[in-house]
């Protein structure tokens, strides 16, 4: 058994999900929750009574529904969770941020070093290296992926 597993539970702390346990969890959105499996851990740190994982490494990042079973599966190196239907995600450790529909499909291609959540329609982001002189910009992009606004 790995003590760093995640379970997802219900409103009461129940778990009646037959689900596996999972790596990581992150932020719930539109229904989804972001889950890891398939790592292990980069590093522990013991504290008395009690070890923490820092970091895990490898693994992929998919999105479960609500009774733990995946509707996106685990491909991802990093992933976000879901604000305003959209979610982050990397393919690779590295690469750039793009943003996936509720479905699994890209919605906005990769092309952002940094990102954040969605909020009244729109995402702060750093751009990445297909923005040219803009490259390492704060901006504010849309649900389309538009930037619409560029922080000198």
């Amino acid at each position: 058994k790995n003590e760093f597993q995640h379970i997802l539970v219900n409103r009461l702390g129940n778990n009646p999900l037959t689900s596996p346990p999972f790596e990581g969890l992150g932020r719930y959105g539109n229904g989804l929750v972001p889950a890891l499996v398939g790592s292990k851990p980069k590093e522990l740190v013991e504290y008395p009574r009690q070890v923490t994982l820092t970091e895990t490494r490898g693994g992929k990042w998919g999105f479960v529904d609500t009774t733990g079973h995946f509707v996106i599966n685990p491909k991802y190196a990093e992933a976000r969770g879901f604000s305003e239907g959209l979610a982050a995600v990397k393919l690779t450790k590295g690469s750039d941020w793009g943003f996936i529909n509720t479905r699994g499909a890209w919605v906005v291609e990769p092309g952002f070093r940094r990102v954040g959540f969605f909020e009244e329609g729109l995402c702060r982001v750093t751009l990445g290296l297909g923005y040219n002189q803009y490259f390492d910009k704060t901006a504010y992009i849309n649900n389309r992926g538009r930037v619409v606004f560029i922080q000198e």
